[in-house]
């Protein structure tokens, strides 16, 4: 029997998107974008079980606004003006703080023994 490509593997869904984040930096020249829907998903896994939570409205209106911004940006072309508006510090200083946020709740749900009094 040959083998089959199983698309749904952990593997291929986190290197996909990977590789071809990596070819588009090559192609146009700029090392990595600054993802605004994935901003919104860290922050919502990293919020989530504390006082603090983002609840599905509010995500979904997050989702909302800013595809109606990258809309309005992209169409008028004033992605680029933007783009020159903030400085690149200000773009890697929000990835570094919401990977940091991901990565610490990764590490308490890596170390967490029990969940709302049950055993993980």
């Amino acid at each position: 029997m040959p083998a089959v490509l199983d698309l749904r593997s952990r593997t291929h869904r986190l290197a996909c998107p990977r590789t071809r984040g990596a070819l588009a930096g090559l192609l146009f020249r700029c090392p990595m974008c600054v993802q605004p829907m994935h901003t919104i998903s860290g922050v919502a896994l990293a919020s989530a079980g504390t006082p603090d939570a983002l609840g599905i409205p509010q995500i979904a209106s997050a989702g909302l606004f800013v595809s109606g911004c990258v809309l309005a940006l992209g169409t008028t072309r004033l992605a680029e003006l933007a783009a020159w508006l903030v400085p690149p510090p200000i773009v890697r200083g929000v990835q570094l703080g919401v990977g940091l946020q991901v990565a610490a709740k990764g590490v308490d749900l890596a170390l967490r023994t029990e969940a709302d009094g049950q055993k993980v």
